[in-house]
Order: C-alpha cells, then structure tokens, then sequence
C-alpha cells in the first residue's frame, strides 16, 4: 500500500527535482553573512565609557525641533509606540530596566494629572514634552512651566513661551565641568543659608 508521501516520489523512488530539493546545504560562512545582514536592533543607550555618535545625538534633537513646527496629531504619531526595552538610573544610582511601556504624566501642582501619553519604555521623557504641554494648554489655562532638569533643552523653552508660559526648568550642566562647579557652590550656599534661618 502506498502512502501519501511516496505518491509524491517517482517510478524509481527518487523525489521529483523542485527548488526545495535541489537546496544545497548553506556553507558556515553563508549562514553568518545572512545573520548579519539582517538589520540589527540599536541599542538606546551605549555602554560604560562608550560616546553616542553625533548622528544619534542629533535624532533625539531633531524630533524636539520638527515638534515645534508640527501639529498634536502628528508629534503623537511621530513617537514610538512599540513594546520594547527601558532603563534609568534610580535615585540610589543602580540603573533600572523594563520591558513594556512608559506613561508620561503632565500634572497640576496638587498632582492631579490633567494629560497623559503613553509611548514605548525607551522613549526620553524629554520627547514628549512638547506633545503633553499642548495638550495640557487645550485643557487648561497655566501659567507656568514646572520641571526638572532632564527637559533643560532649548526647544522645550522656546515652546513654553511660545505659550505665553513662564519655563522654570532645572539646569543640567551635561558634563560641563565649570558649570557643575558653580551649580555645587550655589547649592552649597543655598543649603547653608537654609540650615541657619534669620530671625527678623
């Protein structure tokens, strides 16, 4: 009796010539070439002691300034959205990672979130800074701009203004030896002034 697979064989018991059969084995070096060609997935953030390239430096800017000139709709279409790998160095200095998501938050002083996106867990929270002040000003009437120095970028100033908002943003020295120096001694005197109250 014959069985399916052997219908497919001819009078000799030879299988007939067809692309799959007539593959010959990929050679070593054949098989690594094909895994390299393949595109390969960048790394969000380099390693210890290893510099970002100016062209990754200038992605990061470059979607900051094309958001000045764009519309809600399509900054929000302009962040990723994907599910994919996230870290940040906590307050203790350990870096965290995650898989998944991130949910940026623009709040009221008392904490009440007013707007929120959600993108991709490798996303900057400075990249949607621009996208959640626009939102929060078709919500609300602010007047000011709160926040910490990791949105210390020119573009985000400039569209705080540009909404009749008053920035108050943290200075971030980025490796900016003389300026992290005042910085410290200004924060220095700030916090000795405060350890010792006037009495007036």
């Amino acid at each position: 009796m014959k069985t399916q697979a052997d219908n497919s064989k001819d009078e000799e018991g030879v299988l007939p010539k067809t692309e799959e059969n007539n593959r010959k084995p990929e050679s070593s070096s054949a098989k690594q070439e094909r895994k390299t060609s393949k595109k390969k997935r960048k790394r969000e953030r380099p390693h210890k002691g290893e510099e970002r390239t100016e062209e990754e430096k200038l992605k990061d800017q470059s979607r900051m300034k094309k958001q000045l000139n764009m519309g809600l709709s399509e900054m929000l279409e302009d962040l990723p959205k994907g599910c994919d790998r996230g870290s940040k160095k906590s307050s203790k200095g350990y870096i965290e990672s995650w898989n998944g998501y991130k949910l940026h938050l623009d709040s009221a002083d008392s904490t009440i979130p007013i707007s929120a996106i959600l993108t991709s867990a490798s996303v900057h929270d400075s990249q949607v800074a621009i996208p959640l002040a626009t939102v929060t000003g078709q919500r609300v009437q602010n007047f000011y701009d709160l926040m910490d120095s990791a949105y210390d970028v020119k573009e985000i100033r400039e569209y705080s203004q540009r909404l009749n908002h008053v920035p108050i943003i943290g200075i971030n020295p980025r490796r900016d030896a003389e300026l992290k120096a005042e910085l410290e001694i200004f924060n220095n005197l700030v916090l000795s002034a405060s350890a010792f109250p006037l009495n007036l």
